[in-house]
């Protein structure tokens, strides 16, 4: 499916990137995957020309064989990326319970922490509504998130003010060159769809 969309290639752009994407979710509409983990963009892109000359070797020879071989190994790649990405979460995650824990803080601060992972940005209205507590409350909770190093404020947001978890986004960015070498947040906070 993905050798034959990228020959089609329908697109005059973006067509590479939706080639990618179609790869995990036909994964899941047909059962494979659970959820949708599979990235393979950063093994294809740290592979780009190996992969061009394989599709190219395919429309020309009719190379199945090596290109399965090599996509397999694309997949497998992906896979491990996908393993250590989930482990690293799983750690941050453990590690911001524990935080919570010592700190003897309210239990509804671990609801915020489970939404972290799913949502990186959260305003103070958000977690009143995911909390069903007062502004106020929220406001509280989330202050003590970021006095745990868990959240902090999103630079130049405000009405409602943003607050970020700078470790997710590390984690979802290590390994890819989102961060890599720069010296501010400014890249990071860069890469969070608002």
């Amino acid at each position: 499916m993905h050798y034959q969309f990228e020959t089609i290639h329908p697109f005059p752009d973006g067509s590479g990137r939706l080639g990618r994407l179609l790869i995990p979710l036909v994964l899941l509409a047909r059962g494979r995957l659970r959820a949708p983990l599979l990235d393979p963009s950063p093994e294809i892109k740290s592979r780009r020309q190996e992969y061009v000359d394989r599709l190219l070797a395919v429309s020309l020879e009719g190379r199945w064989t090596e290109w399965i071989a090599f996509f397999l190994e694309i997949a497998r790649g992906s896979s491990r990326e996908s393993i250590d990405l989930t482990s690293r979460l799983e750690a941050l995650r453990e590690d911001y319970l524990r935080k919570v824990q010592e700190a003897r803080s309210a239990g509804l601060l671990a609801k915020l922490i489970d939404r972290i992972f799913a949502q990186p940005l959260l305003s103070i209205p958000q977690a009143q509504k995911l909390l069903r507590v007062t502004y106020r409350a929220a406001k509280l909770h989330v202050d003590r998130l970021c006095e745990l190093g868990i959240r902090e404020p999103w630079a130049g947001t405000s009405q409602p003010r943003l607050h970020w978890a700078r470790g997710v986004v590390a984690s979802l960015a290590e390994g890819r060159a989102l961060i890599g070498g720069r010296g501010s947040d400014e890249p990071l906070q860069r890469e969070l769809p608002l």
